[in-house]
């Protein structure tokens, strides 16, 4: 097996996405970037189809370097709008949250129906936010802003050569596949190393372990309580795998700046070695 490297990868969003984030009564929240573990899933989950005979099992462990990912557009050459807090709101690089919810996000409402008669069955209506493949037509100024998202991942050439195809990879990403949600097409891939500016800014924007920082360091940003649940007993069942409370990205860099080679990243989580 190749030594492993890293590569920036561009994948361009095909259909509406849903990246739970919690559900508020009929609402199903979406966030507004892909932690490192969805696009884990959806990477393996791609890999064993093509390789494994469907076996979902299996390489667990083959793209678990891997970091969020973030929206990027075209005109500003594909640089992603990493995340930062600012009196306690959440920015993608100068853009807030409600706004880019407001220029971005949509809602899906769904119902389920009664077989027989055809009806909507009681209380069973629910909303589901999306993010759209670009910008609304109301915020588009004549231009259509088409959304990209970028990340990093540490694969081995065997894995670049055989399945990282540019313009051929296609993944189905966050929830909701059943309503036509998820598509995206890996359009472009290069290597990538920590010399690298944007890789650095792209390392640090992950969720970060809370036993990281020095404790008298204070951490701008909000605590996310992160359970990974296994299957077992033939996928009839489910355990704990590992639990651990961390701070959302957009928390500032400096704060690692002397605990740097002790951290680890896994599934979009910086981790203590």
């Amino acid at each position: 097996m190749s030594e492993k490297k890293f590569y920036k990868l561009l994948f361009k969003q095909q259909q509406p996405i849903h990246i739970g984030t919690g559900r508020y009564g009929v609402i199903s929240e979406t966030r507004i970037f892909v932690p490192g573990w969805t696009m884990w899933g959806a990477l393996t989950k791609k890999y064993n189809q093509l390789f494994e005979n469907g076996d979902l099992s299996k390489n667990q462990e083959l793209f678990e370097e891997i970091t969020c990912f973030y929206p990027a557009f075209e005109s500003k050459q594909f640089k992603p709008l990493l995340p930062k807090w600012e009196n306690g709101e959440f920015y993608l690089d100068s853009c807030s949250e409600t706004a880019f919810r407001a220029k971005f996000v949509d809602t899906f409402v769904s119902t389920s129906i009664v077989p027989l008669s055809r009806m909507a069955k009681d209380e069973s209506l629910h909303e589901i936010n999306i993010i759209l493949p670009s910008i609304k037509k109301e915020f588009s100024e004549g231009i259509n802003k088409e959304l990209f998202w970028v990340g990093i991942l540490k694969v081995n050439a065997e894995v670049r050569k055989t399945f990282l195809k540019e313009n051929n990879l296609e993944l189905i990403v966050g929830g909701d596949s059943r309503y036509g949600f998820g598509k995206f097409l890996l359009t472009k891939i290069d290597e990538t190393s920590e010399l690298d500016e944007d890789f650095n800014n792209i390392y640090f924007s992950n969720f970060l372990s809370i036993s990281l920082p020095e404790k008298e360091v204070i951490v701008e940003s909000k605590i996310e309580n992160i359970i990974e649940m296994d299957r077992n007993q033939g996928n009839k069942s489910f355990s704990i795998k590992s639990k651990g409370l961390y701070y959302l990205p957009g928390y500032n860099k400096d704060i690692l700046k002397n605990s740097i080679s002790q951290t680890e990243l896994v599934k979009g989580c910086l981790e203590k070695k």
